[in-house]
């Protein structure tokens, strides 16, 4: 993780190094020994500190503070860092791992953005996953995404009828070590006592235990209620049918989706229309680049994977053209597109 490594980089200048998972961590201990840095989880401050010691006199002990998953952080311990003097704090944010209404009214990341106190950084997509799985999970949650194909060797789908069949193999998977099954997490409705967003299988991870972490195999399941929206994104119509669910589901596969560092394994359940638009992204680039004949007569570039996409048919000279194959050029970022007449 980035942060690890920003810390080992201080902890070698001499320096006392905090790092804060705002997330459930429950193995903070054997971080900290295995690491030689003192990590710990945001509500070990909230509760440990509270009475003993305040947060800011121990904090205040520290010459670097790091902290991740910084846009789930409470408006009062943002307050309580930022009143820290000649600190160096770092802070992790990424607003699409925003889960909760509370997180988004607070909206951190923006608080940040807006400080002049403080510098912003952007990074790339290619953190915890390679550029081809990156490249999946931005189509698959925005179909408009301006992406470069690939052949996705390590994403894999299933489709199920129904939750009972799904859960026996998602059992099957978990049990033999291959997959980490990780779901959206479950919410007590506090009137009705009612469990929403229930598990499909019981011992799957929930989004929020899995923030901050990775893991070599992920496994998804997505049922019926998710779809995309006319502006082409993935959403879930569960609230529409189910009532109150305080978490953004889109945020939370989002979540689920990047802590794969390997294989990821979508298990659809009773969601054809699903099933067809993640096969036709497995075949985007097969379907895009090998498709039609080699044989062209006219080129033509485009700015974006995207543009390109949408002239696979064109009419030049009066007439009908088809793509036949499609190249992007690495020094410019350009898409060229060779044509061929539709009578060749």
């Amino acid at each position: 993780m980035l942060l690890f490594d920003i810390g080992k980089k201080y902890k070698g200048e001499d320096k006392k190094v905090l790092i804060i998972f705002c997330a459930q961590l429950e193995e903070s201990e054997q971080l900290s020994d295995e690491f030689d840095m003192k990590i710990i989880s945001i509500r070990d401050i909230s509760i440990n500190y509270s009475i003993r010691q305040s947060a800011a006199e121990f904090l205040n002990s520290f010459d670097v503070i790091l902290v991740d998953e910084a846009q789930r952080l409470l408006e009062s311990q943002y307050n309580t860092l930022m009143s820290l003097v000649d600190k160096k704090i770092i802070f992790s944010t990424d607003h699409q791992q925003t889960l909760h209404e509370s997180e988004k009214d607070s909206n951190i990341e923006y608080k940040l953005c807006h400080n002049s106190q403080v510098k912003e950084l952007a990074l790339k997509n290619k953190i915890r996953t390679d550029i081809e799985m990156s490249s999946f999970i931005q189509k698959f949650l925005d179909l408009k995404s301006n992406v470069e194909p690939y052949d996705y060797k390590n994403v894999h789908i299933v489709y199920f009828k129904d939750s009972k069949s799904a859960c026996e193999y998602i059992e099957n998977m978990e049990r033999n070590n291959v997959f980490t099954p990780i779901e959206l997490t479950e919410y007590i409705d506090k009137f009705a006592t009612r469990k929403k967003r229930q598990k499909i299988y019981p011992n799957s991870i929930s989004c929020h235990e899995v923030i901050g972490k990775e893991y070599n195999n992920v496994l998804v399941p997505l049922d019926s209620y998710f779809s995309y929206s006319n502006d082409h994104k993935l959403f879930s119509l569960y609230t529409n049918y189910c009532g109150y669910y305080p978490y953004f589901e889109d945020s939370e596969i989002f979540e689920a989706l990047t802590r794969v560092k390997k294989k990821l394994l979508l298990v659809i359940i009773d969601n054809v229309k699903l099933y067809r638009v993640l096969q036709s992204i497995l075949t985007w680039k097969e379907d895009i680049l090998t498709a039609s004949p080699n044989n062209y007569v006219y080129e033509k570039n485009y700015s974006t994977w995207e543009k390109a996409y949408d002239h696979l048919e064109i009419e030049k000279d009066n007439k009908e053209m088809y793509a036949s194959k499609m190249e992007l050029n690495g020094k410019n970022g350009q898409v060229k597109i060779s044509y061929y007449p539709k009578n060749l």
